[in-house]
């Protein structure tokens, strides 16, 4: 034990051997007891007792009892003797009777301890060494652990004690507390001497604790963790030494909080190995059933009776090391647990498994034996772990589940029992970390072929191969699951549908479709199926989606529909929709603890988030995302989460971290789905941003081709011509970004294609070049000034062409950069929030007079120019619009917020609804 816990709280004892002592030179004979738990400090008081003993004029002869030689006769006797001072004559002697004892008493056949008949001769020659020196000096005998003294040695000191009436002699022995006291007829006996004396420690108060922490970190330091240290050491000052000897370096790393180290563990396993035989049994036992420990269960499984047992354990809570028959700490059980070897730890759990099943506890609770060891080969284990594994699962415990499931599937050898603890095994594992199932695949797709999987473990089966990519085998379990004839369990038609009509939709690519399949009546098939059946969405597609998820169970079989109904609301410009059924089923899935669902759903929301403009709530969700499970066991869908990332950080321009996400490793079968097109989106627009646009013209034109193809093409949700546009412009390519543009605004709103541009359509008729672009420039100052920013950008698209008709490529480029950017911030999902205009209060308006009204989009961002001290030709310039339109606009300013000056403009904007926001900015035509 350390110098620092020696001799705390035992200033009393001290002073007490102190004064027998004095009563000892005095020539009066004394025996003193000091008993107390293991590890209280019996041994450091009797040397620092012996160590000033000896400063003032005694002979210290001293001895170490130990368990390995508790039978070995007149062993301790033979230690004391030894570390005498004795003259080689004295020594000779002592040899020759201590030798000639010892073939005595191996002779005999004593009844018990305190009869062993030690020959009279032997006896009175030792009397007579010890007299000898007593006569020559005080002398103080201790004994330390002297429960595992030889009960020869303790007869011999009786006889001594007995023989010296009147000597300068002090014995002190060191006894430990145990369940049962070692040598009773030893200790009766002395209590009735005259000269016994009796002295028992306790563990340290929390009074003594805090004044060990004091002198060691400080009083503050003091104030703040004493309670913690007395908790987890429970005043024991072995355990108190090492958990200050822990502390001490974790404070030298930074951390203050008290928290127990290697050695305190080591510790804890030093305390068990010096108990009792039976006090480290149920210390043991204790560890391994924790909170199901009990004295009736721990009898049961070491087979003693329970008196015995309470006995055991009130040692155990004296010594500190437990408290009401458990341990203080958690640290202090896995310590215990750890101080076992391997196949004594499986045993016991072994044990306990068996004991608690026949009292009948619930089976998650046996289960957690069974595991612990690796046996489940009682006829009552398998439906045990089975159940257990399933309440685990609904407890939101996957982790505890996997491990019964894992025993389950070892000891399995009937090939359709395997099969369905595999699969369920591939269900728990995927809510843990979804790359877990990959090496099951190869069994689960056999099991499938010899029908061992039906109903929602073959889809659960088909969502994690559709996940991971194997589209091939996917195929295969999807043309084996319409060929069987069973029916679907309650809630299972939901989830089914047909199979490759989800295989279609998440693998576009495989869009070739059977006979049959075409011949599919929409309306005929469960909500969820009919919603993938065309890339369009309409009101019955968003109804069927709402029905979806009003349904989900959170179940990895729902995974396909579930991911599909949220895709629809999303295309269908449902937002605010699907963000409400993604937080509602992302709370259910976070009671539940399921990982999995709360990183799709966490995906989700993060790219409903971008496609509104929400930059900071879509990096939170994010990050949750690729946090909950990382990038590799995202699977092809890996693109959801990425994408949305770069998106969000692009728009963020924190560019380092999207080309960190960029490098995320992603399979090359995420392109042959339907994340692919979305993941190149993004990778795009990042370029496009670091002023890539060769680049990043490749990935819009590889995402368009691939959406075109698969007949996913819808401008509003993945806009890749704007920004296919715009790379070209950039690449001064204006004829071909007009052209994208054009088609861009025609797809946009199919419904309203006819009548779209007939004004533009008629001016485009007009012979003359130059009377064509004038025309244009007219109605594009008086749609300006108007809402229809669909007629606006059209307009633009067509002047730009006019202007490249007369080879005026400035001008052409520069209509053209003005038609990308009104469709990107109005047509698209804004990635970065544009202000809006809100209505002029009440009291505004009669502030400002009768002729007070809202400013228009075009017209605040005019005012904001011209109040940063613009010129009418910058304004112009900067917006792509004409001085006569600036001219016109600043005209309606002054009268709307009753202006008479240029320069009362910064403060009447302040003053106006959304004044305080930034202007809505264009870019440049540079």
């Amino acid at each position: 034990m350390g110098a620092l816990v020696d001799l705390v709280e035992r200033d009393d004892e001290l002073s007490s051997l102190q004064d027998l002592l004095i009563e000892t030179f005095q020539g009066r004979k004394r025996v003193a007891v000091v008993t107390g738990a293991v590890a209280t400090g019996k041994t450091a008081l009797l040397h620092t007792f012996a160590g000033h003993a000896v400063n003032s004029g005694s002979v210290f002869l001293s001895a170490t009892a130990s368990r390995a030689e508790r039978d070995v006769p007149l062993g301790v006797i033979g230690q004391l003797l030894r570390s005498a001072n004795l003259s080689a004559a004295e020594n000779d002697r002592v040899t020759r009777l201590l030798d000639s004892a010892a073939l005595t008493l191996a002779l005999q056949s004593a009844d018990s301890e305190m009869t062993a008949d030690i020959p009279f001769p032997v006896l009175n020659g030792l009397w007579k060494v010890i007299h000898g020196l007593v006569q020559r000096t005080p002398v103080l005998i201790g004994v330390d652990d002297m429960h595992y003294a030889d009960a020869p040695s303790l007869r011999c000191l009786l006889y001594l004690a007995r023989q010296l009436r009147t000597a300068r002699l002090l014995v002190v022995l060191n006894d430990c507390m145990r369940p049962v006291q070692a040598h009773p007829e030893f200790h009766a006996e002395l209590r009735g001497q005259p000269y016994f004396r009796y002295f028992k420690l306790e563990p340290l108060s929390l009074i003594a604790v805090r004044n060990v922490v004091s002198r060691v970190f400080g009083h503050q330091a003091a104030d703040q963790l004493s309670a913690a240290f007395h908790e987890m050491s429970g005043g024991n000052p072995l355990l108190l030494q090492a958990l200050i000897e822990d502390h001490r370096s974790q404070r030298e790393k930074g951390r203050l909080e008290v928290q127990p180290g290697e050695r305190f563990g080591q510790a804890v396993s030093n305390f068990v190995y010096r108990c009792e035989n039976s006090m480290m049994n149920v210390a043991r036992v204790t560890a391994v059933l924790g909170d199901q420990a009990s004295v009736g269960r721990i009898a049961e499984i070491l087979g003693e009776d329970v008196d015995s047992i309470k006995r055991s354990g009130s040692a155990l809570t004296a010594s500190g090391l437990m408290k009401g028959g458990r341990y203080g700490h958690e640290a202090v059980r896995n310590a215990v647990l750890n101080g076992m070897i391997p196949e004594e730890r499986g045993a016991l759990h072994g044990r306990a498994a068996e004991v608690l099943h026949d009292l009948g506890l619930p089976a998650h609770v046996v289960a957690r034996h069974l595991v612990a060891a690796r046996w489940a080969m009682a006829p009552w284990a398998m439906p045990v772990l089975q159940d257990a594994a399933e309440q685990e699962l609904a407890g939101g415990d996957a982790t505890v589940a996997i491990r019964c499931l894992r025993l389950l599937r070892e000891t399995c050898v009937d090939e359709p029992q395997r099969s369905a603890v595999t699969s369920a095994l591939s269900g728990a594992e995927w809510q843990v970390d979804p790359s877990l199932v990959i090496r099951l695949f190869p069994e689960l797709i056999e099991a499938a072929r010899g029908e061992y999987l039906t109903g929602r473990n073959l889809v659960r089966l088909l969502t994690y191969l559709f996940w991971h990519g194997w589209d091939e085998q996917a195929a295969e379990v999807a043309d084996l699951m319409q060929g069987r004839t069973e029916q679907p369990g309650p809630g299972e038609a939901e989830d089914r549908g047909d199979p490759r009509l989800w295989l279609s939709w998440l693998y576009p690519g495989r869009r070739a479709r059977s006979a049959r399949e075409r011949a599919m009546d929409p309306a005929g098939g469960p909500a969820a199926a009919t919603m993938v059946k065309r890339v369009e969405v309409g009101d019955d597609q968003l109804i069927a989606a709402e029905q979806v998820l009003l349904r989900c169970r959170l179940d990895d079989a729902a995974f396909p529909s579930c991911l599909a109904a949220l895709a629809t609301l999303i295309y269908g410009g449902a937002l605010e929709s699907a963000a409400g059924w993604c937080r509602r089923l992302l709370k259910k899935a976070e009671n539940r603890g399921v990982t999995m669902w709360r990183a799709l759903l966490s995906a989700t929301l993060a790219l409903i988030d971008v496609r509104r403009g929400d930059l900071a709530s879509a990096k939170r969700h994010g990050k949750a995302a690729l946090t909950l499970i990382s990038p590799q066991s995202w699977g092809v869908a890996v693109g959801i989460p990425l994408s949305s990332m770069v998106l969000t950080t692009t728009a963020r321009a924190e560019y380092q971290e999207a080309a960190t996400l960029l490098e995320v490793p992603v399979p090359e079968k995420m392109f042959q789905t339907i994340c692919g097109p979305l993941y190149m989106y993004a990778r795009g627009r990042y370029y496009l941003a670091i002023d890539e646009p060769r680049t990043a013209l490749a990935d819009f034109e590889s995402c368009g081709s691939l959406l075109v193809g698969w007949g996913f093409d819808q401008p509003l949700n993945i806009p890749w011509r704007t920004h296919a546009a715009e790379s070209h412009l950039r690449l001064g390519r204006t004829a071909q970004a007009t052209e994208l543009l054009e088609k861009q605004i025609f797809r946009l709103k199919p419904q309203d294609q006819l009548g779209r541009g007939g004004p533009v359509q008629r001016i485009m008729q007009v012979a003359d070049p130059e009377e064509r672009v004038r025309l244009l420039r007219e109605l594009v100052d008086t749609l300006d000034t108007g809402e229809d920013w669909m007629e606006s950008a059209f307009a633009l698209v067509k002047l730009s062409h006019a202007y490249a008709a007369l080879e005026r490529r400035d001008a052409s480029e520069q209509a053209a950069r003005r038609a990308c950017w009104m469709i990107t911030h109005r047509g698209a999902e804004p990635l970065k929030p544009v202000p809006s205009i809100g209505a002029i209060s009440e009291s505004a308006i009669k502030k400002r007079g009768p002729a007070s009204a809202e400013l228009s989009g075009a017209e605040r961002r005019v005012a904001m120019l011209a109040a940063e001290g613009r010129s009418n030709q910058q304004i112009a310039s900067r917006l792509f619009i004409t001085i006569s339109t600036v001219e016109q606009h600043l005209t309606r300013v002054y009268r709307k917020l009753g202006l008479s000056r240029r320069s009362e403009l910064s403060a009447a904007l302040r003053k106006s609804p959304g004044g305080d926001k930034p202007s809505e900015r264009q870019p440049s035509g540079n």
